[in-house]
């Protein structure tokens, strides 16, 4: 089964967990919001030690270079209004 992952990344209470919620009432399919804290709590304990390899290694690569596909200042556009930017770009080849 093919899917989509959109990655919300930002400051904690910049409305990441608003938009996502926006996506998952809004946009047709299944969107599962796996923020860190959840991904945390799914964990062992054994692995809360520290980052994880795989997680430092996905944390390297989605800030490599620090250049996003789409960048959204959700202190001025609503959950709403960032819905509209990114909803163009799931219904194209353009990576979001």
């Amino acid at each position: 089964m093919a899917g989509r992952i959109v990655i919300l990344n930002g400051a904690p209470r910049s409305g990441k967990s608003t938009l996502a919620r926006t996506i998952q009432a809004n946009v047709p399919g299944t969107w599962i919001n796996w923020g860190v804290d959840r991904f945390n709590a799914s964990l062992p304990d054994a692995l809360l030690l520290g980052i994880p390899e795989p997680v430092r290694r996905w944390q390297v690569a989605v800030h490599a270079e620090t250049d996003y596909d789409l960048r959204l200042d959700m202190g001025i556009l609503s959950p709403e209004a960032a819905l509209s930017r990114i909803v163009p770009r799931l219904d194209s080849d353009v990576p979001v």
